[in-house]
């Protein structure tokens, strides 16, 4: 059965643990990864890996803090890639 797993400081990931969104295991199959943007560029390889599979989707959530606009990104690149226009 997939999981929904989070990647990120403890300090930004308490609050999913309350829900049921456990920290990722390696080794176990997610249908959803979070990611916070602390976490984003330390963990870019394995993001790479996910980018070409159906699962897991790779959702980045801004850090507490400022955002750094990464999953906004994220998202136009998905709409380019799925429309083949920017329209955002």
């Amino acid at each position: 059965m997939y999981k929904i797993g989070i990647i990120g400081s403890s300090e930004n990931t308490q609050i999913f643990n309350a829900v049921g969104i456990s920290p990722y295991k390696e080794g176990e199959e997610y249908a959803v990864i979070f990611i916070t943007e602390d976490a984003y560029e330390e963990n870019l390889d394995f993001i790479k890996e996910c980018d070409d599979k159906s699962t897991p989707a790779i959702i980045v959530l801004p850090s507490s803090g400022e955002s750094r606009g990464i999953g906004l990104e994220n998202v136009r690149r998905s709409i380019e890639r799925a429309v083949g226009a920017d329209i955002l």
